[in-house]
């Protein structure tokens, strides 16, 4: 995935995250439920405007982290990267487009972490939708399904980019 892909994925995701606060903040109680046991019973609660003051401040923070510092890693002293081979793939003549590749497996990553935290949002705002009582019920087995096609995804990732940074074959 070349960064450009990858930033309009994020992007789009985080446009999806923006739909799913404006389009639920109207409807949600005042009062929402917004921690749940194992079972998904409710066990803390929140104000509407908090939980949804939580969503948009997670969004902003993921925003930051995997928009704008994939573009930053040139400005990062080559002693706090920790790669693999960081002598050979962080000389001076690999060192731009070894960051290049490290800021798309960063976005790629971005865009897995903020798809499961929608996920999770849109579960617990299911949970709280009004009409049904308790409404939907937090559904657990959707959260479980998520964190492990998050989990499949970071096995991927991670083997993807130590093969993408392994050592290079002899001559």
């Amino acid at each position: 995935m070349s960064l450009r892909p990858a930033r309009l994925t994020f992007l789009a995701l985080l446009l999806l995250g923006a739909v799913q606060v404006l389009v639920y903040y109207p409807q949600m109680p005042e009062t929402m439920a917004s921690h749940f046991d194992l079972r998904g019973r409710p066990d803390g609660w929140s104000s509407r405007g908090a939980f949804f003051g939580i969503e948009v401040g997670t969004l902003g923070l993921l925003a930051l982290l995997f928009l704008v510092l994939p573009g930053q890693l040139h400005r990062i002293p080559a002693a706090w990267i920790n790669m693999p081979r960081k002598d050979y793939w962080l000389a001076p003549e690999r060192r731009a487009a070894s960051l290049a590749r490290m800021g798309r497996y960063l976005v790629g990553f971005g865009c897995a972490s903020l798809a499961v935290l929608l996920g999770v949002f849109e579960l617990a705002i299911r949970a709280n939708l009004p009409g049904v009582p308790g409404g939907q019920g937090f559904r657990t087995s959707w959260l479980w399904t998520l964190l492990g096609a998050l989990g499949a995804f970071l096995v991927g990732w991670v083997i993807a980019m130590l093969r993408s940074f392994s050592p290079p074959r002899g001559p």
